[in-house]
């Protein structure tokens, strides 16, 4: 069979189908889809209704295609009954007949539950109404947070004011002090700074006394020496005190 335009499967099996049924010789038979190289495509009679289903195509309609058996059958039982349900079956009168009856039987169904159903509608209303009572009432309580939350904020707002005021207290009270350390560190380095002063200036009076010192000891020597002298003198004249 053609396959052109927008063809079933073009991709796979190009412009031409070919369907091959085969016949075993146990009464079963199988099918084989082909592609336009003659390559088997499948062997699944799913798919073959996929194809007829995609082309409109009703095998196992009479009016379609006509089997020798059928043929023989509407030629030599030709009564209006054979030709009626010849022509029912070819228009598939008799399948639209039984969809109309489940589609009527799921009406009345449908029907009966939409009945009960509209009791359960009443009480759904009302539960309903109790629930938008109770969206109400979570509403203004939604209300009451929202304002909770929000002087909650002010109050966490304040506790923070209050917290930057202590810290720009607690800032200056460490900026005096940190002054009064400066003050306090500004005296001690120049104590120290005059302390080194009086220290050099003493090693310098220590250095200076030694040296004096060491001048003295010539003087001390000859000191020593006239007191000897004196001495000597005055003994000399002690004795001849004596001697007149």
């Amino acid at each position: 069979m053609k396959n052109g335009g927008e063809g079933y499967r073009r991709d796979v099996y190009g412009d031409i189908i070919v369907i091959e049924r085969l016949f075993s010789r146990d009464g079963g038979s199988s099918y084989k889809l082909k592609s336009k190289d003659n390559k088997t495509v499948s062997n699944k009679k799913e798919e073959l209704e996929h194809i007829t289903d995609f082309y409109g195509l009703q095998v196992d309609n009479p009016m379609t295609i006509l089997t020798q058996d059928q043929a023989r059958q509407f030629l030599s039982n030709s009564s209006n009954a054979d030709k009626y349900k010849f022509f029912n079956r070819g228009v598939q009168l008799e399948q639209l007949d039984q969809d109309y009856s489940l589609i009527n039987n799921a009406i009345k169904n449908t029907e009966a539950m939409l009945e009960t159903k509209k009791e359960a509608v009443v009480i759904l209303k009302g539960k309903a109404a109790e629930v938008e009572h109770k969206v109400k009432q979570f509403e203004s309580h939604d209300g009451l947070r929202a304002k909770l939350a929000e002087l909650q904020l002010q109050m966490a707002w304040v506790q923070v004011r209050d917290a930057e005021i202590d810290v720009q207290k607690q800032d200056e009270i460490v900026r005096g002090v940190r002054e009064k350390i400066a003050t306090v560190e500004e005296r001690r380095d120049k104590a120290a700074a005059d302390y080194e002063a009086a220290n050099r200036e003493f090693e310098i009076a220590q250095e200076r006394i030694k040296e004096e010192e060491g001048k003295l000891e010539p003087f001390k020597e000859e000191k020593n020496e006239l007191r000897e002298k004196f001495d000597e003198n005055k003994t000399t004249l002690l004795a001849l005190q004596v001697i007149i």
